[in-house]
């Protein structure tokens, strides 16, 4: 594999980066260097396969990039280029003493990175930049929300909302509901909340800003149903809810 990125920093010098696979226990380490210090570079490492190594296909951790910024002697003894057995502390082995440049010794320092790319095979093609609407239909296979992007999940307003208003009944205990489709198709049928307009979870809202327990039926990967049981006559005229909807693996 190889793994591209962009980087600047304050300071120059060797800084470690590497890889863990937790199915297997298995550690590699390497490095990159710092050439100009407050200037945009881009770095390239090749990562070896590991053959003794395997990553489980479930919904568990299964490897991670790591970069180090500053290690203890405790944390150095990894080999450039080489995978390892990690054993009960995989931090230990990802970082090579010979890239460990301490980030932390001054509190003016800092590092920023951007553009991160991982690929199959030992060329490190241009980062790929998607329109930002189907990045969001990408992400929105996962998870997505009544609110908008830059709206925090319970915040109280009505943008966005789901809403319906009906002639009312005209006796208590009626129940109302309303569906809701989700902007693209998600991953599998999703784990749906529904919120009240004052922003609380489990409750819609109804008629003269009355806020109820609500019950979700209908869920699929393309929408649901969300609802309540009126306790007064006409109290079911208006029934308004937010929801977040979460498929994630």
């Amino acid at each position: 594999m190889t793994l591209s990125f962009w980087v600047k920093c304050a300071v120059t010098g060797n800084f470690s980066v590497g890889a863990y696979q937790d199915d297997s226990t298995r550690a590699y380490a390497n490095g990159y260097t710092i050439n100009s210090a407050n200037t945009w570079e881009k770095k390239r490492i090749t990562i070896a396969p590991d053959f003794s190594g395997q990553i489980d296909n479930n919904n568990g951790s299964g490897f991670r990039i790591k970069f180090g910024f500053g290690a203890g002697t405790d944390y150095d003894s990894g080999s450039s280029g080489i995978w390892a057995a990690a054993g009960a502390t995989p931090n230990i082995t990802y970082v090579d003493s010979s890239w460990n440049r301490n980030l932390m010794g001054d509190t003016t320092h800092y590092l920023a990175i951007t553009g991160v790319q991982l690929e199959v095979g030992d060329v490190a093609t241009d980062f790929e930049y998607l329109p930002i609407d189907e990045l969001i239909a990408k992400c929105q296979r996962y998870y997505c929300k009544s609110w908008g992007i830059d709206t925090a999940v319970g915040t109280a307003t009505w943008a966005g909302s789901i809403y319906i208003s009906s002639s009312g009944h005209n006796s208590a205990n009626h129940t109302v509901y309303n569906t809701a489709r989700f902007p693209v198709e998600m991953r599998t049928a999703a784990t749906v909340t529904s919120y009240d307009m004052a922003g609380s979870s489990g409750k819609v809202s109804m008629q003269a800003g009355d806020n109820i327990a609500a019950t979700v039926i209908n869920v699929s990967s393309f929408g649901f149903a969300a609802g309540g049981t009126n306790g007064a006559a006409n109290a079911l005229r208006r029934l308004i809810f937010h929801y977040t909807a979460d498929a994630e693996l």
